[in-house]
């Protein structure tokens, strides 16, 4: 199985991510391979982790699995008669470009009855070179009820260019019958590039 480790994206509920570069040589016969989240998919099925000798690529990612993804070889074969050949991967660990992004949240804090909601603004500004695509997700700590909020972010995915910035509205909805209480919402962004990824709380108190 490919190695899984602590990498540049944020932790977050088994969401370490690893970039690596695999090393080899397919047999004869062989006409792809490629990897699958056996969480998502199963080799008849897409997508699939193409895999190229020599080529960067990202292991890793949200997973409720508190272990982290786990993934599975696929590989295609000519139609050939007889016992297949197996094949070995070197899995060579390569050191993240640094961060994306930085993150800003104005405002920084929520205070919402029950029942309600209320927004925050999540400002996304490119670090350096980068330029690409940024996805969103959070993460609920704190408090004694977890099932008396949710939250969602319009849009869920953004584009910075190198020296600008992009936003999103992080909506936080409290439920009915929520007991006041406060807790953090961690926002964290995963960038499309090999870059790793910032983060930050939001703090909602429930009134």
């Amino acid at each position: 199985m490919p190695p899984s480790g602590f990498g540049g994206m944020a932790d977050c509920c088994g969401a370490d991510s690893v970039l690596v570069s695999p090393s080899f040589t397919p047999p004869r016969g062989y006409l792809s391979l490629s990897l699958v989240n056996t969480e998502l998919s199963s080799c008849t099925k897409q997508p699939q982790i193409q895999l190229h000798n020599g080529q960067n690529i990202t292991l890793g990612g949200p997973t409720l699995n508190p272990a982290g993804l786990s993934y599975d070889y696929c590989a295609v074969i000519a139609g050939q008669t007889g016992s297949v050949e197996g094949f070995s991967i070197v899995w060579n660990y390569v050191p993240w470009p640094g961060l994306c992004c930085s993150l800003s949240a104005s405002p920084p804090q929520l205070t919402i009855p029950a029942g309600q909601n209320a927004s925050s603004t999540v400002t996304v500004t490119a670090l350096g070179n980068f330029f690409g695509r940024v996805s969103f997700t959070g993460v609920g700590e704190g408090g004694t009820t977890t099932s008396s909020w949710t939250w969602r972010f319009a849009p869920a995915t953004v584009l910075v260019k190198p020296g600008g910035l992009n936003t999103t509205t992080a909506t936080v909805f409290i439920l009915n019958g929520a007991v006041p209480q406060t807790w953090i919402l961690i926002v964290y962004i995963y960038p499309d590039r090999y870059y790793s990824g910032d983060t930050i709380n939001i703090t909602v108190k429930v009134t």
